[in-house]
């Protein structure tokens, strides 16, 4: 099927059709909730990789979602999840006034308070993609993970949060930790894109980085 019309029987109005470019995205779905003043005020789908499937399908590309959940998931969604039965789904606790938390928000303290299984390599659908999204919010992404992402897929992008974020062992507060101690830290000249915000650019160290590509 011919996408572009050939450009004789283009005009200047007429739309040029792009074609769909296949796109992995992985990372958990999560259960969202917002407390304040010791109650829940919201509870929602969360979850990096359910925003950005959201974004691709309502603009018609073509995506696959590799996300685990536990036995309790309770939302409808386009792509289904891998179910580990004996586990519960991601839950992430949004406190908005217990003052600043572990990465410097004075108006947010986050708590993972359980969490699913991680996404192995052997769940990652042996395929060649144009475009791969590494979107971990709670650990679920392993190093050797995104390795096979970058195997299969021409270009990566990866969230920072998904390598550098580390959980509390005794409340789940999310905590940063600096990229050279995350463990992903001999995959980067593999990555084309690496997005972090200002609070987390403060964990990355630019120059062994420019060095390890």
């Amino acid at each position: 099927m011919t996408l572009n019309p050939p450009p004789s029987q283009q005009t200047p109005q007429s739309p040029r059709r792009i074609p769909n470019r296949r796109v992995l995205i992985v990372g958990n779905y999560c259960h969202d909730v917002l407390i304040q003043n010791g109650s829940v005020v919201a509870e929602t789908l969360g979850g990096a990789a359910s925003f950005i499937s959201n974004v691709l399908d309502s603009s018609s590309v073509s995506c696959e979602l590799v996300s685990k959940v536990g036995h309790d998931f309770r939302y409808e969604v386009i792509h289904s999840p891998i179910v580990a039965p004996d586990k519960e789904t991601t839950i992430f606790e949004a406190y908005f006034d217990l003052g600043i938390d572990g990465i410097g928000h004075a108006d947010r303290v986050l708590k993972r308070v359980s969490a699913c299984d991680p996404i192995l390599p052997s769940d990652i659908p042996d395929s060649r993609f144009d475009f791969g999204m590494a979107v971990g919010v709670g650990g679920e992404i392993l190093p050797e993970t995104l390795e096979k992402m970058v195997e299969i897929c021409d270009v990566v992008a990866v969230d920072i949060q998904a390598l550098i974020r580390v959980f509390d062992p005794v409340d789940g507060a999310v905590k940063l930790v600096d990229l050279k101690e995350s463990g992903f830290f001999h995959i980067l000249h593999r990555i084309g894109f690496l997005k972090a915000s200002s609070d987390e650019a403060l964990f990355m160290d630019v120059e062994p980085i420019e060095a390890a590509v």
